[in-house]
């Protein structure tokens, strides 16, 4: 039973000896060694077929419990990098959001500007109307202030609107953030009640300026005239004509989504699943919004609700 014993030690000491004899460079002769006597006292007490298993335990047991304190060693290693790379990565995903806040607001009121200028021609009384606009918008007073300077400071530049979009594009703003950034551009078209044609052919111009989706322009003019079109398809109808203003009475909350009729259960999910999680607050605050500009993309969110709840009913789909 002694020698018994004194053979589990033996085996049992050998991962730390063999780490010992790493840390000397001198593991190969401790292996060595290590097996020879393994052998030799297993083989004499209780036959050669025993000499080979304490041979295997005497190699196999410190060799791999070496490496396994290696890959423990390094798994953590990793986990602390990766946590380190992600306090690192959120720290610069701030420090870029207030870095890049104000050249957002800088290109955004000069592209106001270049609405406003559409027709050609700006009189004083439009300059008032914009600066009343940002106040309006929710700026502090230095957002405010940056606003106002950018927006003059736009009227005397020769560049036209397309210009600021394309800035807005490579300084890598978020489409979440163009689309918010083309929304304020419609509510100042849309201002004083009229949509010039200046304006119109501009608006269409920046869709693709800023890289949005095809249609987006479509969808926002179909949007903002949607309550005349009501009016007139209702006189129309009251007067025995056709409708043909709608092929389908979900058209505006399919585009909203950025899908068609044509499109599938699963893919209307999908879509609206995708723009939730894009317009999310925290992501967009992350991404450099504005918080004064938080209720254009809260507001882009409800309506995005509204359809996809319009959708649902209709089709018969479930949560």
């Amino acid at each position: 039973m002694k020698k018994f014993f004194a053979l589990l030690w033996s085996v049992v000491s050998g991962p730390l000896s063999f780490i010992a004899a790493m840390v000397f460079q001198f593991w190969w002769l401790y292996l060595i060694l290590l097996t020879i006597g393994a052998y030799k006292t297993a083989a004499k007490e209780w036959g050669v077929f025993a000499g080979i298993i304490s041979i295997l335990l005497a190699f196999v047991l410190p060799v791999s419990s070496f490496f396994l304190w290696i890959a423990v060693w390094d798994n953590n290693s990793d986990k602390t990098k990766k946590k380190g790379e992600k306090e690192k990565n959120c720290s610069n995903e701030a420090g870029r959001a207030a870095r890049y806040q104000p050249t957002f607001l800088r290109l955004l009121s000069a592209m106001i500007a270049k609405i406003a200028k559409a027709d050609g021609r700006i009189d004083e009384s439009e300059i008032k109307m914009a600066e009343k606009i940002f106040g309006k918008l929710g700026f502090s007073t230095t957002q405010k202030e940056l606003c106002i300077h950018a927006f003059h400071e736009a009227l005397q530049e020769p560049y036209s609107a397309s210009h600021y979009a394309a800035q807005m594009v490579s300084y890598w703003f978020s489409y979440e953030m163009r689309a918010i950034a083309y929304d304020v551009l419609w509510d100042i078209a849309c201002a004083d009640g009229i949509l010039a044609a200046e304006e119109k052919v501009l608006l269409e111009e920046l869709e693709s300026c800023l890289k949005l989706a095809s249609g987006t322009y479509r969808r926002y003019y179909k949007q903002r005239v949607r309550h005349s079109r009501s009016q007139e398809s209702a006189s129309r109808n009251s007067q025995g004509q056709s409708d043909k203003f709608h092929s389908d009475p979900l058209d505006y909350e399919y585009e909203e989504l950025g899908c068609s009729s044509a499109s599938t259960n699963e893919e209307l999910r999908t879509a609206y699943r995708n723009l939730a999680k894009k317009l999310h607050p925290d992501i967009l605050r992350a991404q450099g919004m504005p918080e004064a500009l938080m209720s254009k993309a809260n507001a882009r969110m409800a309506r995005i609700n509204a359809a996809w709840d319009k959708i649902k009913k209709a089709r018969g789909i479930k949560n």
